[in-house]
């Protein structure tokens, strides 16, 4: 118990730096920009599976994607704007914590940080185990399927 109080005693006595405030400055300023370009893309990816169906129903089908690829395009936008909409949370919840000099927002803009980079590590494990179980499958079904 009492190395909770230290550690929480430690947390009130701790002070961010004017480098270190000129650091989350820059570095807000970098994830706004991305923020931006990710809400870009996203909507992009949005707008072509729209086309797509509309061409689709006209019996034109851009982009080779169809009725079908309607629905992995608007799972792949919907997976890239949560992270995105956490970037832009913390850049700006951070932002504002800067000029205001305010912990507590500092802290919640903390929170989506912590929540963007959760996202990425989970999405990469997933897309890691796809791609191993692909590759599984595709060596089991060389050794499986006779070659001509």
């Amino acid at each position: 118990m009492e190395n909770l109080d230290q550690k929480a005693e430690l947390q009130e006595k701790m002070e961010l730096t004017p480098l270190v405030l000129d650091h989350l400055n820059q570095t807000r300023k970098w994830t706004r920009f991305l923020a931006i370009v990710g809400f870009i893309f996203s909507g992009l990816i949005v707008l072509i599976a729209i086309i797509s169906l509309t061409f689709n129903k006209s019996g034109l089908v851009p982009f080779g994607a169809g009725a079908a690829g309607v629905l992995p395009m608007l799972i792949v936008a919907g997976l890239y704007f949560f992270p995105v909409l956490y970037l832009h949370r913390y850049s700006t919840l951070s932002k504002q914590a800067v000029d205001n000099n305010d912990t507590a927002l500092m802290v919640e803009a903390l929170k989506f940080q912590k929540k963007f980079f959760k996202f990425i590590g989970v999405l990469a494990i997933v897309l890691l185990s796809i791609w191993a179980l692909a590759l599984l499958f595709m060596i089991a079904g060389d050794l499986i399927a006779p070659t001509f």
